[in-house]
């Protein structure tokens, strides 16, 4: 479960493969986003709240985008069960036999710049 930096939506991982959306002052589930093939172990929202990174038991990592739902990429690798996002942007993940990785989580469009 990651809350939303406007304070009143959540973003939670789920056994049924997705992320869910919720407003948190009604319960209404507002979106789902769907693509992982397995059950959702940890989900971390960027601070500008426009992004969230979610991991799975499908050893991915996938970024979406919150206005849309769409998937914006897709990283498979270790199977990774906890996640942050930093202020200045990082992704920092956490697998079960302790190793911790990194990534630069870039703005749409920069081209990698």
């Amino acid at each position: 479960m990651a809350l939303h930096p406007d304070g009143w939506r959540a973003v939670s991982a789920a056994d049924d493969n997705t992320l869910r959306v919720w407003d948190i002052e009604t319960g209404t589930l507002l979106q789902t986003l769907a693509g992982h093939t397995n059950v959702v172990y940890a989900v971390a929202l960027h601070p500008d709240g426009r992004r969230a990174v979610s991991a799975s038991g499908d050893n991915t990592l996938r970024v979406w985008d919150l206005i849309s739902g769409k998937e914006l990429a897709c990283l498979s690798g270790e199977p990774i069960t906890a996640l942050a996002i930093t202020l200045t942007s990082w992704i920092v993940a956490g697998e079960i036999g302790g190793n911790v990785f990194c990534a630069r989580l870039l703005e749409p469009g920069s081209g990698g710049k």
